[in-house]
């Protein structure tokens, strides 16, 4: 629902900004949204939608497949992007079918065959930053664990890549997702309740690990 209006309220919120298009990403940046707030995420970016978010210098673009990787070094060439790495991490989210984007066989995301090639191949372009890690296990949930495992199958490859290409993990986004009720009767937790067990979790993982 990408009007001005809606703009404007999550730019007063504090909140950062998705897009999934360069029609998106060209009307935020008409309505006044900061570049380095915005996030372009999707698993179809064209060539002139890369251009677009580096030439803009946005917060991240979500590096969605290895193509899309190979894509990006080119068109960036001189000038730095700061990308995030989608990684799927095989994670079943109790959803609609429709909903769901973290299961092994989906589109969405780098499976995990293909995670080290991404990390290697990205880590050694001098023209990215490579500045964390995204999942987006699917839309609609009402559970917390889908999050607490696809947070652990990601935060253990971090720590092992930290070990391995001495990779920093400054910035871990899961993906939101968050179920509405839409049946009476079946109510999600409230948006406080996730928060709470998604941040515990996080933290006590990152400590075990030991990923600042």
């Amino acid at each position: 629902f990408l009007v001005k209006a809606m703009v404007k309220l999550v730019e007063e919120e504090g909140c950062d900004l998705d897009v999934v298009s360069g029609g998106e990403l060209a009307f935020a940046r008409a309505a006044g949204f900061p570049a380095r707030r915005i996030h372009f995420a999707g698993n179809n970016k064209s060539a002139e939608e890369l251009e677009l978010a580096v030439k803009e210098s946005i917060g991240h673009i979500d590096v969605d497949n290895l193509p899309e990787l190979g894509m990006l070094i080119k068109i960036a060439g001189q000038r730095k992007a700061t990308v995030l790495l989608r990684l799927n991490p095989g994670v079943d989210p109790h959803t609609h079918q429709y909903n769901t984007t973290g299961i092994a066989d989906s589109k969405f995301g780098l499976p995990k065959a293909d995670w080290d090639e991404a990390v290697k191949t990205a880590l050694a372009a001098k023209n990215l930053i490579v500045d964390g890690i995204h999942f987006h296990v699917g839309s609609g949930l009402f559970e917390y664990e889908p999050y607490i495992k696809a947070m652990d199958e990601v935060l253990a490859y971090a720590a092992a890549i930290r070990d391995k290409y001495g990779f920093k993990l400054n910035l871990l986004s899961i993906g939101g997702g968050f179920g509405a009720q839409y049946e009476t009767g079946k109510e999600p937790p409230t948006l406080a309740a996730f928060a709470e067990q998604i941040i515990n979790h996080l933290k006590n993982r990152c400590r075990e690990l030991k990923l600042d």
